[in-house]
């Protein structure tokens, strides 16, 4: 099955931390296109409330496996639950197989349940956004990693979609305006 729910094209915008995914997906979602927010992002806020900074970084160390397939099945629930866009198009911030790179990043391999989710369906199109430099860690956020870190994981998570068969392009550093009226342009212009 190709695609989201409700035939809508589905763009996965995906990249190393800090490659400006949040800040442009909320930017399409402010020009009144559909979105869905990293699951990830939303699931250490919620473990943030929970255990506070210090012991979420902890808990997400021991538990590595654990909060990806957390993850990915936060995921893959928001993606199951999206409403038919008007335009015809979805713009996702971050998808399933992120999680596989990520468990490659990490050093351990994914379990059954993490890989049954993440290649549960196909997307349309994915898009990988180069780092927006000079790199900020934001450690507050409860993230971690630095500049290298982060083009590891952008080069790691480009070859996880190519090789399950996408066809990546990538999105420069321009600026917040010009990424999303190129993204605007490439998919939801086309409809």
């Amino acid at each position: 099955m190709s695609g989201a729910p409700h035939s809508a094209q589905t763009v996965v915008l995906t990249g190393g931390p800090h490659s400006g995914k949040t800040s442009l997906v909320e930017r399409l979602r402010v020009a009144g296109h559909a979105v869905v927010p990293e699951a990830a992002f939303a699931l250490i806020e919620q473990l943030n409330a929970e255990l506070g900074l210090e012991d979420q970084q902890r808990w997400r160390q021991a538990n590595l496996l654990e909060f990806q397939e957390r993850v990915v099945a936060l995921q893959d629930e928001l993606e199951r639950g999206l409403a038919p866009p008007e335009s015809g198009v979805v713009f996702l911030d971050r998808g399933r197989l992120d999680g596989l790179a990520y468990c490659e990043i990490r050093g351990v391999a994914p379990t059954a349940r993490l890989l049954e989710l993440a290649y549960a369906r196909r997307y349309d199109h994915v898009v990988l956004l180069d780092l927006v430099l000079p790199f900020n860690p934001r450690p507050e956020s409860g993230r971690y990693g630095d500049q290298r870190v982060a083009e590891h994981s952008s080069n790691v998570l480009e070859r996880i979609y190519t090789d399950d068969g996408y066809d990546v392009r990538r999105l420069p550093q321009w600026t917040l305006e010009e990424r999303a009226d190129a993204l605007i342009s490439w998919f939801a212009s086309a409809r």
